[in-house]
């Protein structure tokens, strides 16, 4: 969380009542209630249990094979590069990713700065929410129960069956 203190103050509010929500949900206890307290629990929260292992990794490789998918053919094979981009430090580490170079990682941020500018200045205010049809996804079309989510205990490799 250490680089959200760049976020204008709206963002940050907005970012500490969506963990906040989530973590409520969660039954998460002994919960920060200002910004500055919050980013200090989650840093050491992350610095505690942000730990490689099996199960993270297998979900990392799934869901990065479902990311490569719909990058754009021109940057395919950058692809690997591109999505270990996106991830900070401590989850390279924890999942296990190798840290993709500096001319990968300042072109992901350019772009995707690039893109939140064009969608500020010449993007119409969406007039429907995002989600008022319900969420519809190319990997689950035909919808999909709680369940059927993360590895499965006969699909993780080194994972002893019950």
């Amino acid at each position: 969380m250490g680089t959200a203190t760049s976020f204008q103050p709206a963002t940050r509010a907005s970012h500490l009542r969506c963990h906040l929500s989530v973590q409520q949900t969660l039954g998460i206890t002994e919960i920060p209630s200002s910004y500055e307290e919050f980013e200090t629990w989650f840093d050491a929260h992350d610095a505690t249990h942000l730990k490689p292992n099996d199960d993270a990794a297998a979900i990392e490789r799934a869901t990065r094979m479902l990311m490569l998918t719909r990058i754009p053919k021109p940057l395919a094979p950058l692809g690997n590069a591109l999505v270990s981009a996106m991830y900070d430090a401590p989850l390279r580490h924890a999942m296990r990713v190798d840290t993709p170079a500096w001319p990968v990682r300042a072109g992901l941020h350019a772009a995707l700065k690039t893109r939140s500018r064009l969608q500020r200045w010449f993007g119409a205010p969406q007039t429907t929410p995002l989600f008022a049809d319900g969420i519809t996804a190319k990997s689950y079309p035909d919808g999909y129960e709680i369940s059927q989510l993360g590895p499965q205990q006969d699909q993780v490799p080194g994972r002893p069956t019950a």
